[in-house]
């Protein structure tokens, strides 16, 4: 069995709804894993290009994945990062791939930022931490 035929194999083993695309090495995603998507996503599954980006982190996975063989550590981690690539809301994937050692995307058409819009400047995000009897409090300057 090759990678890619695992990979799919597995994805639907595990929940996700996948079903074959228009071409042999294509594939519609409409969950991953028991979460529905709310775009399907065209995933392409070249098999050389994905046995090239396992191989490319199978060294670096087998920190992850001690006494594991390192295609088969970097097989593992290309199973995790391909799931937070898709899963990842921003911004919304119409198609996914592997390519030059990488995953690519195109975003859903007409896909806007949230924070689109919003003016150019210094922005900072500030927090104030809750006491641990709950009252929150401000510090004095």
């Amino acid at each position: 069995m090759n990678w890619a035929t695992r990979l799919i194999d597995e994805m639907i083993d595990e929940g996700s709804v996948v079903r074959p695309g228009e071409r042999p090495d294509e594939y519609l995603v409409e969950a991953i894993r028991g979460h529905a998507l709310e775009h399907p996503v065209l995933l392409r599954v070249a098999p050389a290009a994905l046995e090239r980006y396992i191989a490319q982190t199978a060294d670096d996975a087998t920190m992850f994945y001690p006494g594991v063989e390192p295609m088969e550590a970097g097989y593992r981690l290309t199973t995790i990062h391909l799931d937070e690539f898709i899963l990842s809301d921003l911004p919304p994937m119409q198609e996914v791939w592997f390519e030059d050692d990488d995953i690519k995307s195109t975003p859903v058409e007409g896909w806007r930022h949230p924070l689109q819009g919003v003016p150019k400047g210094d922005y900072s995000w500030t927090t104030t931490r809750p006491d641990p009897d709950g009252i929150v409090r401000k510090r004095r300057r």
